[in-house]
């Protein structure tokens, strides 16, 4: 059984409660079906009723999910109203078996952390609809005598510029067998931050057309050579950075 809890929180406490989490890091986050947990709760958490709620508020939940895909323990760290946190929990407690988190090889327990609001998704289009996105792991991770950049001077790069990259996925790639039969191509992006020496850490799968592509994108990026890393103030840092995988049949 379940077990489902509503605890509003200030900001720091939420984030330290984060912080406290065990089991944060992923390469590949619990999914249902095929749709990751993010893009599924978006998908059917309604829009408040009263719809009078600011740009800035949001609900921050968490979802234990073990190695197994059984999940439980879902606690709304912060609240937003009672209507849109009775509707979250009526999501989470109806979950059936879920596809479990994926770390370095293997399916993994996991403590899935949520950011939910609502909004304008896309520029043209003016409905609003509800917005949920993963925290990441390099946010866990992140430390303060040491951080993680998302835009920098000099921004890293791979050994020999793009189409280097490239060749060195095309040379690689070994395409899923069974995508290959059921004719399944698509792009993989990768989220990854590239450490101060050019190495390669805390991989995470943003967005793929499934999990046999996923696990391919990481084994790649796990053998890849060191990036050229990013600078600031001609010093390297720490990077976050985004790549895509394309699968094609057709190169």
């Amino acid at each position: 059984m379940f077990s489902a809890t509503v605890k509003a929180q200030t900001t720091d406490t939420v984030t330290s409660k984060i912080k406290k989490l065990s089991y944060l890091n992923y390469e590949i986050a619990p999914r249902f079906y095929d749709k990751d947990m993010s893009e599924y709760v978006a998908s059917v958490l309604p829009v408040p009723r009263s719809g009078s709620f600011s740009r800035d508020q949001y609900a921050v939940v968490t979802l234990y999910v073990d190695s197994n895909g059984i999940a439980g323990n879902i606690q709304i760290i912060k609240h937003f109203s009672t209507e849109v946190d009775h509707n979250i929990l009526k999501i989470f407690t109806s979950l059936p078996k879920l596809t479990p988190a994926y770390y370095n090889g293997h399916n993994v327990n996991n403590n899935l952390v949520m950011v939910i609001r609502f909004g304008q998704v896309h520029y043209n289009n003016p409905a609003i609809k509800a917005i949920c996105v993963p925290y990441s792991s390099s946010e866990f991770n992140e430390n303060n005598n040491d951080p993680i950049f998302a835009a920098v001077q000099q921004p890293p790069s791979f050994p020999g510029g793009p189409q280097a990259f490239k060749d060195f996925l095309n040379n690689n790639l070994i395409y899923p067998s069974q995508d290959k039969i059921k004719d399944i191509e698509g792009r993989v992006i990768v989220m990854f931050v590239v450490e101060k020496d050019g190495t390669i850490s805390q991989l995470n799968i943003l967005r793929s057309p499934d999990d046999s592509m996923s696990k391919e994108a990481l084994r790649l990026m796990h053998i890849c050579p060191k990036f050229n890393p990013g600078t600031q103030n001609g010093q390297p840092v720490r990077v976050q950075y985004t790549v895509s995988v394309t699968f094609s049949l057709n190169k």
